[in-house]
């Protein structure tokens, strides 16, 4: 295997109602430090924005194709992103990013010499991830996970370790960097996703294809957990119904299809779980307290 001298990159976005934090990805995509003569080719779907977002695109960055898809959530306005991409050109490497995501201008970097390490210790491509940290106490909030075991669901979410690479089979596509040859194996996110757990499919899917995948050595940008506040176990019987099949709240057949997928041993246990965090969430909450 050998590194092209031009590599060109499609940068994937989904984005919907965040025009300020969209256009500030935008700003760190562009300023990102080039140690090769890289091409960037920027692909964003608008999943139907009410804040003007695709007109202040076009005004800022004329360059970026951009699409609006009304009703498109996170895994969809991906899947579509990259549908755009492929049509254009067979790039050498899809570039995964959440709008949400300050990233380090020395990410990109970070991204291709991941690939080169990769080549040469394992001699194939993988998937990069690039952990995010929290803009406040700097904890880890999205980045990989290690599962304690596979065919086990228990997973622990890896820190960074300066100059050390780590494996693992959980990765979060706020910093995804995957190469064509790995796209070509495994295809792009699976469609039976509509919002969350594509990124989490596709890493195991590649996982089981034997494709590596590696958590940079240090942290490649900020993106505060907007996941912490999602459920509310107060809420009436009938709302929590509804986040329970909500593709934003546990998405519930979508879950159940990922744990049937690659976790079948814990199938029913998680339908179990499910409904009892969903039908008694106080009996639930002191569950998890005492644990």
């Amino acid at each position: 295997l050998s590194l092209k001298n031009m590599p060109t990159i499609a940068v994937l976005i989904p984005c919907f109602n965040r025009k300020e934090k969209t256009l500030s990805c935008l700003k760190d995509i562009y300023a990102q430090e080039k140690e090769q003569n890289v091409t960037l080719d920027v692909f964003i779907i608008d999943g139907g924005s009410s804040d003007d977002t695709p007109n202040n695109i076009h005004k800022e960055y004329p360059q970026v194709n951009i699409q609006v898809v009304p009703g498109l959530y996170w895994a969809g306005g991906m899947r579509k992103a990259w549908y755009e991409a492929i049509k254009r050109k067979d790039y050498d490497y899809f570039w995964l990013v959440n709008d949400d995501t300050h990233i380090f201008p020395n990410c990109l970097t970070e991204l291709l010499k991941a690939d080169r390490y990769t080549i040469e210790q394992y001699k194939k491509q993988g998937i990069y991830i690039g952990a995010t940290q929290d803009e406040h106490n700097k904890k880890t909030t999205y980045g990989g996970h290690k599962l304690q075991k596979w065919g086990k669901t228990n997973a622990i979410m890896l820190q960074p370790h300066n100059g050390i690479y780590q494996i693992c089979e959980l990765g979060n596509a706020n910093i995804m960097f995957i190469p064509r040859i790995v796209y070509h194996k495994i295809g792009g996110f699976c469609d039976k996703y509509t919002h969350g757990i594509a990124d989490y499919d596709y890493t195991l899917r590649a996982t089981r294809a034997g494709i590596p995948v590696l958590l940079l050595p240090n942290y490649a940008g900020i993106c505060n957990d907007d996941h912490k506040n999602s459920w509310n176990w107060k809420l009436p019987l009938k709302k929590r119904i509804d986040f329970l099949y909500s593709p934003k709240g546990f998405a519930y057949k979508e879950y159940l299809y990922y744990i049937h997928e690659f976790f079948p041993k814990y199938y029913y246990i998680e339908i179990c779980k499910l409904w009892l965090r969903t039908l008694f969430p106080a009996i639930w909450n002191k569950i998890k307290t005492k644990r």
